[in-house]
């Protein structure tokens, strides 16, 4: 996974190459020092190196570092017919270069790899033996051919199925000409600024500010009355904090996983081993992008996929890097998203600063300045000219949208211009340039100023202790996801919301700032505490807000996740449709899970109460074929369904599994007593069970976070 910026742009370009006669040639010792190592720098290489893992795969691929030399990290192989390779190359400057390809050969290699290059000039196929070493020992030339800056140079590696694998590397791009050599070194010294975010300095040590029972007492001291609840049962704390930690229902191993901890201090060590859990990023990843996302406008030409995004922000988090950390890197990020998915944010926004001054204060700190775009907001404080202000920080980034793949969106530093605030009277007219300023603390810049000193001034005021939205934002979301319902609602707009024990709210945003803003530390506080694991009667959600956790629908992706859990539903994608000439943007495939959480998938800052089930959820669950399959008693099915059946011959063992598959629990006494009835009553046991997964699977409860 990339962390940050690139690690290995950072080498002198005058040492890779020279360009003499029209010909690339490597200077000696770069040659013998590439040759002698095992790890070669993509920056220690001649010309534009891009290695496997910015690269695109289909098929089952592995990775190793058996064969010497190889690009960065690893390299990867397969021996699946049809399987792909296909690297993306940028192109400095529209010309020719010579393309060309670095793998490790060896005798188990395939003998005839297909390789296809798209290139201005149409496609061309060659064949290379993979069991051969390059004549340099590096790189083995596939041709010279003409490229355009507007498409990326496009070369596949395809395995034929001859005998041996295919390995996939790196791709070369190597200029041929003088003017293309500046070209490419004024591309790697682009690179070279990408340095490594620099992390925060602390200069005071982390102090736990509250316990789980202080934060008790604080509750009780606003809601009298509020401990005569009772307190949730085993079975009913393990959903719950499962769902909200790693975003799915328990398994039957962890629920037995459970059950078999010491009952003293059980609740507390499973907290433990969820925060540790590999699903916990990803899980918090997809809430932060659903947050993110949904007000991301979808480009013409170009189809957003926040996978990257997700994948980086999901190690963040298990790694607890520290929030403020995370925000800045997201707001400063550059560069191409597949190499930085940390710039998704600014690049997915296309750069824009009117969207990204809206969206950083909206999601960043959960103030809402966009209704002063065109005017003074009545209802709020913000005037017209503090929100063109904002959005002059991001008066210098750009952010170039390639056709077709948004993980080619590169976010860039323009080195001139001004953000200017357009005439509210009249449009044509030239408007008022504005001055990078910061809200309350009025922190501004120069004229002038580069982006990177823009955007760095305002992730560090967004991110500062100091600033009296950033940890109550954080605090208030994360309440509201684990609690039901915020502080402050909408969660969005903390300077206009409903107050709710304001008092906690505040300790627990000083707790979260005097622990560095460590994100694993407030959600153990929160979970471990008697309030999160309070039973609330239903109907009294509305009566006594905040006397426990309430119920609340499950995301998108929680759906999916609940369904692979239940009946392991598969993840199918169906292959791409390409692009022609009569159709020329086609849509990505989505795959079942892209299907469940678009479908099930709702704004994350919105009031939960006020999200309507829909009928296309219903017809979803009640008719969507992948599902249906994986609702078949036959025993040739292979489903979850059919192996209990056949595993288990008393009815009372099948159903008490299905309930404890689908929603967590053993039946009760009377759902026991139906079920069994059910399935007697049926033409055959395939059928009953049948119709009783069906009913558990389109019940409220399995799609509800109780």
């Amino acid at each position: 996974m990339n962390q940050g910026f690139h690690p290995h742009f950072s080498r002198s370009y005058a040492t890779c190459c020279a360009i003499l006669f029209g010909m690339m040639v490597l200077w000696p010792s770069t040659t013998e020092a590439a040759k002698s190592q095992k790890y070669l720098p993509p920056l220690d290489l001649p010309g534009c190196v891009i290695d496997d893992t910015l690269a695109e795969f289909k098929g089952e691929w592995q990775s190793s570092v058996s064969t010497a030399p190889f690009v960065d990290e690893s390299y990867r192989y397969t021996s699946e017919k049809g399987a792909t390779a296909r690297f993306l190359l940028p192109v400095p400057k529209n010309g020719k270069y010579e393309v060309g390809i670095l793998y490790s050969a060896f005798k188990n290699r395939s003998s005839k790899v297909s390789v296809t290059i798209e290139s201005a000039e149409g496609k061309k196929v060659v064949h290379i033996d993979q069991r051969k070493k390059p004549e340099d020992g590096l790189f083995l030339s596939l041709g010279t051919f003409k490229f355009v800056t507007s498409r990326p140079a496009d070369v596949i590696l395809t395995h034929t199925g001859a005998n041996g694998v295919l390995v996939a590397d790196a791709i070369q791009l190597a200029p041929t000409t003088a003017d293309l050599e500046k070209s490419v070194a004024q591309w790697k010294e682009s690179r070279r600024k990408l340095k490594d975010f620099q992390p925060i300095e602390r200069t005071t040590e982390p102090v736990a500010r509250l316990t789980s029972q202080d934060l008790d007492r604080l509750v009780a001291d606003d809601r009298e009355g509020l401990f005569e609840a009772a307190i949730i049962d085993d079975i009913t704390f393990l959903r719950r904090s499962t769902m909200d930690l790693i975003g799915r229902p328990p398994s039957l191993e962890e629920q037995a996983e459970y059950r078999s901890l010491p009952s003293e201090g059980r609740r507390s060590e499973w907290i433990e081993r969820l925060l540790d859990h590999e699903d916990f990023g990803k899980h918090w990843a997809n809430y932060w992008s659903d947050v993110i996302s949904v007000r991301v406008p979808q480009p013409e030409l170009t189809f957003l996929n926040y996978t990257r995004f997700e994948n980086w922000l999901a190690e963040q988090l298990n790694e607890n890097v520290a929030w403020d950390e995370t925000v800045q890197r997201i707001l400063t990020a550059s560069g191409e998203v597949r190499e930085n998915p940390e710039a998704t944010f600014v690049g997915f926004h296309e750069g824009n600063p009117v969207r990204l001054a809206g969206e950083t204060t909206r999601i960043f700190l959960s103030v809402e300045i966009s209704c002063s775009e065109c005017h003074d907001a009545p209802f709020q404080e913000w005037e017209r000219h503090q929100f063109h202000e904002m959005a002059a920080f991001f008066g210098r980034v750009s952010a170039k949208l390639p056709w077709r793949d948004s993980d080619l969106i590169n976010v860039k530093a323009d080195s001139k211009g001004e953000y200017v605030m357009p005439d509210m009277h009249d449009p044509s007219l030239p408007g008022e340039q504005m001055v990078p300023t910061t809200l309350l603390n009025g922190q501004s810049l120069a004229t002038g100023a580069d982006d990177r000193s823009r955007r760095y001034l305002l992730a560090r005021w967004v991110s500062s202790s100091e600033n009296p939205w950033f940890a109550k934002s954080f605090t208030n979301r994360t309440w509201a996801n684990l609690m039901g319902r915020g502080f402050c609602e909408p969660v969005e707009n903390l300077p206009l919301g409903d107050l709710y024990l304001p008092d906690v709210h505040d300790e627990l945003s000083q707790h979260f700032i005097d622990n560095h803003f460590n994100v694993k530390e407030m959600l153990r506080l929160i979970t471990n505490s008697r309030a999160y694991q309070l039973a609330l009667p239903l109907g009294e959600e509305e009566t006594k807000p905040f006397a426990a956790g309430t119920t609340k629908r499950l995301r998108g992706d929680e759906v999916f996740e609940a369904l692979a859990v239940a009946v392991e539903i598969s993840n199918v994608t169906p292959p791409p449709v390409e692009h022609s000439k009569a159709f020329r943007f086609p849509p990505p495939p989505q795959s079942t899970r892209d299907r469940v959480a678009k479908t099930f998938g709702y704004d994350p800052s919105v009031d939960y109460r006020t999200i309507e089930r829909t009928m296309q959820q219903a017809m979803w669950l009640m008719n969507d074929d992948a599902l249906q399959a994986e609702v078949n008693a036959d025993p040739k099915s292979g489903t979850i369904l059919s192996q209990l059946l056949q595993e288990h011959e008393e009815d009372n063992d099948v159903v008490k599994s299905l309930f404890q598959r689908t929603l967590s629990r053993e039946p009760s006494a009377k759902e026991l007593e139906i079920a069994l009835q059910y399935v007697k009553n049926s033409e055959s046991r395939g059928q009953g069970f049948e119709d009783l997964l069906w009913s558990l699977l389109n019940s409220t409860e399995f799609t509800t976070k109780r």
